[in-house]
């Protein structure tokens, strides 16, 4: 009796330090309302504070507390403000469109805010989907989330501690990346539960900014009228939505973690041959292999032929003309010339090995609109890193770690000859302080030999600034830690930018993608375009192609149908 005594005082303290933060933005002004009469119908006895975050406007509602942060940030940075505007050491999170449908047992969840206490726990999610990983001894109301686990960060409904979800946010990112990336962040952190049953029954009421046409009935039924504001999905958007959340949740599952994903890097092994492929040339400063060029579009196979192609095309078959360039992984800026030639207004060079930015800098001298900047680009501000420098003038060095097996492999002619300390700075810190002004690039560049995908989440909200992108994408992890193809599709497909032509290589190749909508069916075509292509660099498959134009030729109407497929 006296532990459920003290568990009951321990409760009635912690609701105390507890409060609610609907996170909003005036965008989303029309959908308040809703939100909150089902709120309050469904939960009335509510006894805790409730805060919106918003822009400028106010929620005019006696007891509310609207959070106004200004312009709009990333999603991140506005977060950030609005939890740093709370007192609380508990923060009870929702969105603005989760829309409450049964009535909410509040005892319930004034026994997890005491739970929150009493486990020093760090977030408890009030849903267990994904479910738990093992039960937790003595609190029969909570399940354990191991490292590792999918979703461990999750935005769905639930309890944080207000200075640990501080410590996962990172200025630039989205609410999709931090649920994903932030979930691997929060390794290194303990105290991460879920309820064993479901606390809040509701649903999401938008996606991709419109009514999800499901829940019309339900808010005819609760006799709430629908706002104006936002659209209502069509039956085939409301259908496209229902795959790409179909597809989430199958690579979130455990089974794709535990099982699908080891036996594909089993399958994507480095296998023995017997007869090399032919020698190899550089593109730009990778070592990148002879390539035969898929456009996704038009369906034509053609060489590639340096960067003066490249704007070429984006110029006659996407209507881009290119005026200004950053080009991150710049090595001794071999494209200059080319960029020059093209009437470049402003050429932004960056590059990490002091020793290879000297020649840089010597290179781009008689060019006055270009100017480099020597900084080591990565996902987190002032990061070690352990720089591997490569014997072919840099071509190959990386930020990551080379997996020596393979690149012996694929590389023969190439040696690591040692390593450097450098501190990583994130693109838009860059920008921040100054030292990058990326208002007048439209095009980026990326040639970091494993790093593309951390450059581009260093971007932050800075990525819709460009309207097409060129970086190189592997096929296999030649260094420890290397973004794969399928990821980088998934990201950037996720911001707004589609594939438009893939360069084959036997472990790397390029891809070029521009800033274009894409249906959900679109982007997990892409995706599993980009998974095929894995697998057939990891069993040979790609390696046979380059070394024989017979075997090209035969395989040319199997990809063109694919990559017409995947761009429809």
């Amino acid at each position: 009796m006296s532990e459920d005594l003290g568990r009951h005082t321990q409760s009635v303290q912690s609701r105390g330090d507890t409060s609610i933060l609907v996170l909003s933005c005036d965008t989303y002004a029309d959908v308040w309302p809703v939100f909150f009469t089902l709120f309050f119908r469904y939960w009335p006895d509510c006894q805790l504070p409730i805060y919106l975050g918003a822009n400028h406007l106010r929620y005019e509602d006696e007891g509310m507390n609207t959070i106004c942060v200004g312009e709009d940030r990333s999603w991140a940075q506005s977060t950030r403000l609005m939890l740093e505007s709370l007192s609380t050491t508990y923060v009870l999170l929702f969105l603005e469109d989760y829309l409450l449908t049964e009535p909410v047992d509040g005892a319930l969840v004034e026994a997890l805010v005491g739970e929150m206490a009493s486990t020093d726990a760090n977030f408890i999610r009030f849903r267990p989907s994904p479910p738990p990983d093992r039960p937790v001894p003595g609190h029969p109301l909570l399940g354990e989330l191991a490292p590792g686990a999918p979703y461990r960060v999750s935005l769905d409904i639930g309890l944080w501690r207000r200075e640990a979800l501080l410590s996962l946010l990172r200025d630039g990112e989205s609410a999709w990346n931090m649920e994903i990336v932030g979930s691997r962040r929060s390794d290194t952190l303990s105290g991460f539960y879920c309820s064993t049953t479901t606390v809040f029954s509701r649903t999401n009421g938008l996606e991709r900014g419109k009514w999800k046409r499901y829940n019309l009935a339900m808010l005819e039924r609760e006799r709430v009228p629908l706002p104006p504001g936002h659209p209502v999905m069509s039956v085939w958007e409301a259908f496209e939505a229902w795959v790409g959340r179909c597809f989430c949740r199958v690579r979130g599952t455990r089974l794709v973690q535990v099982v699908v994903r080891p036996a594909w890097r089993a399958l994507r092994r480095p296998r023995a041959t017997g007869t090399r492929a032919p020698e190899r040339a550089s593109c730009g400063g990778g070592a990148v292999v002879q390539q035969l060029s898929v456009d996704c579009q038009d369906h034509q196979v053609t060489s590639a032929d340096g960067p003066e192609a490249m704007l070429r095309v984006l110029s006659s078959k996407y209507g881009f003309h290119a005026t200004g360039i950053l080009h991150v992984g710049a090595n001794a800026g071999q494209e200059a010339d080319a960029y020059h030639r093209w009437g470049m207004k402003k050429v932004c060079w960056i590059e990490a090995d002091p020793a290879v930015f000297s020649k840089l800098e010597a290179n781009i001298a008689k060019y006055p609109e270009q100017r480099a900047i020597v900084a080591c680009v990565a996902e987190e501000d002032g990061k070690r890193i352990r720089f591997s420098l490569a014997s072919n003038d840099g071509g190959s060095s990386s930020a990551l770690e080379p997996d020596s097996a393979r690149c012996k492999d694929e590389w023969p002619g190439v040696e690591f000859t040692g390593c450097i300390d450098l501190r990583g700075i994130r693109l838009d810190t860059l920008v921040a302080t100054g030292a990058l002004n990326v208002e007048d690039c439209d095009l980026l560049c990326l040639d970091l030999q494993g790093s593309e995908l951390a450059a581009l989440r260093s971007l932050g909200s800075h990525l819709p600034t460009f309207r097409a992108i060129s970086t190189e994408v592997n096929f296999q992890r030649m260094y420890h830690g290397a973004a794969l193809l399928h990821e980088v599709d998934w990201y950037l497909g996720r911001h707004g930018f589609r594939r438009v032509r893939l360069m084959l290589g036997v472990a790397q190749g390029e891809a070029w993608y521009v800033r274009q909508e894409q249906s959900e069916i679109g982007k997990m075509g892409d995706f599993l375009v980009g998974l095929a292509v894995e697998a057939g660099s990891g069993v040979g498959l790609l390696r046979a192609v380059q070394s024989s134009p017979k075997v090209a030729g035969a395989l040319k109407p199997l990809w063109r149908a694919v990559s017409r497929r995947t761009s429809a």
